[in-house]
């Protein structure tokens, strides 16, 4: 009888596994194609105009957020459901869902397009907004079905539309190039609208068009925390850009945007394990309703991707200066604020799963008040940089420190609900905190090797390259260490 529940666990967690892997590839490679996207269009459009669209940007990602939460309630209750087996609920809830949403996203771009005609604006930013005004209505489109098949566990498709959009961003390449602005933008509402159409083929949910005022408050009840959540989570990730357009201007903005732009990949790779093993939080603790059962939800993917991505983050810290002199050189005033950046950016990715836990049981406004709080401290911080003249540098250290906090506090409390003995909690954030101190501490030695200074092209190539062989020799025993305790290892060694 005691053998039933471990091969049933041992299924489950191969099949989490091979999802978060297929979702992660997927992701990976759609984070690929979209970071080549923005290359070339910074590259091409140049530091203000690439500003101009990052400033704008905001528009964008602040106007995803008007829905009340309604999709996020519908994305928390469906596997709840699933797990009880209520089906009639689930379809009532996608219904209205659905309805909500359009409704929604018509209003939110209808809004936005009106504001091009009747508010004084420069033209780049009237053509951007404007294309916006589309993007927004895609946007809530995609926005629905990736809520719909992450909570049904689909992550087939999901990865199948990750790789949709990251092909449509490489071939919408070409119209940069012929087209400029306009070509870059034309290729943002394409890509969008394949990868709509996509989901809406591949989805088994037939359009039914339903108003519930009782569901629909419910779902609200639900989900509007979140949504705050997602909101001040905006807030939080964003501030930074604000202050640098109030205090400077769009080319400063453009240049500091290169630290999210070369830490656009790896974010993938955690937004897929995040959204992978979220609907498995939720159906955890329908089964069981105890926090307990989370406990390895939290502590072994984080442990896993600390080890795997922090040396990812490594080899970009050493090989940066020379890839932007070559590749993006008008960008080279960003490369110091970067790589203070995509550090303190990996903190911030590390805390999704954190986030998962308090969400699942219901710790939303706590999550919450951590998000404001961290907003907060982000804006105290980086405008003290800015005041006291530290520029685009002091921004990414203040944004950086911010994210530390933010990890921390996040993961203390998703041990401290998750009723995690306190030594054992200390032992989980020290296997987290372990392989990035020792990446850290191996960029500090090769900084001050010998002859590791700022030369001709010909220098700085042979001073990455060996620097890039040091790191990955005195990286490769801790990564091997990691991979062979996995459970990464058994899988594949069990299909093969």
């Amino acid at each position: 009888m005691g053998k039933i529940p471990q091969e049933q666990s041992k299924s489950v967690r191969e099949q989490v596994i091979r999802h978060v892997a297929k979702f992660s590839l997927a992701s990976l490679i759609g984070g690929i194609g979209s970071f080549f996207n923005s290359y070339f269009a910074a590259l091409l459009l140049g530091p203000s105009v690439w500003g101009i669209w990052q400033g704008a940007k905001l528009v964008l990602q602040y106007g995803s957020n008007l829905h009340l939460g309604v999709q996020n309630g519908m994305h928390r209750e469906l596997p709840i459901l699933k797990g009880k087996k209520e089906f009639g609920q689930q379809a009532a809830i996608t219904d209205v869902t659905f309805t909500f949403s359009f409704i929604v996203a018509i209003v939110a771009s209808l809004g936005i397009l009106f504001s091009t005609f009747v508010i004084t604006m420069a033209p780049e930013l009237r053509l951007i907004l404007r294309f916006i005004a589309a993007m927004i209505f895609l946007q809530y489109l995609n926005s629905f079905y990736g809520y719909l098949f992450r909570a049904n566990n689909d992550f087939d498709i999901v990865s199948r539309v990750a790789l949709i959009n990251g092909l449509g961003s490489v071939f919408s390449i070409a119209l940069i190039f012929f087209f400029g602005l306009s070509g870059f933008l034309s290729g943002q509402v394409l890509r969008l609208m394949v990868s709509t159409t996509y989901s809406w083929w591949k989805s088994s949910y037939v359009v039914r068009w339903r108003w519930d005022n009782r569901l629909l408050r419910a779902l609200i009840s639900i989900g509007f925390p979140i949504m705050l959540m997602i909101f001040a989570n905006t807030i939080f990730t964003t501030i930074d850009r604000l202050l640098i357009l109030k205090f400077l201007d769009a080319k400063s903005l453009g240049v500091y945007s290169l630290g999210n732009l070369i830490f656009a990949p790896m974010l993938m790779i955690f937004t897929a394990s995040n959204s992978v093993m979220y609907p498995r939080f939720a159906e955890k603790y329908g089964e069981t309703g105890d926090p307990s059962s989370l406990r390895r939800y939290i502590t072994v993917p984080m442990e896993y991707l600390a080890a795997a991505v922090s040396v990812l983050v490594g080899g970009i810290y050493i090989a940066l200066p020379l890839l932007v002199k070559v590749f993006l050189p008008e960008y080279i005033d960003g490369v110091f604020a970067a790589r203070i950046l995509i550090f303190g950016l990996f903190f911030y990715a590390m805390a999704g799963m954190a986030g998962n836990m308090l969400l699942t049981i219901n710790k939303q406004v706590l999550r919450l008040w951590i998000l404001l709080g961290s907003a907060l401290l982000n804006l105290g911080f980086s405008y003290a940089a800015l005041r006291l003249g530290y520029g685009i540098a002091g921004v990414a250290a203040g944004t950086s420190l911010a994210y530390v906090l933010f990890f921390v506090v996040s993961v203390f409390f998703s041990f401290h609900y998750s009723l995690t003995p306190l030594m054992q909690s200390l032992k989980a954030i020290a296997k987290t905190l372990i392989p990035v101190c020792y990446v850290g501490g191996i960029l500090l030695l090769i900084k001050y090797l010998p002859g590791s200074k700022m030369g001709t092209l010909l220098e700085m190539v042979q001073q990455t390259l060996l620097k890039e062989l040091i790191f990955l020799v005195l990286c490769a025993y801790p990564a091997y260490t990691v991979i062979k305790r996995s459970d990464l290892a058994t899988l594949f060694r069990r299909r093969q």
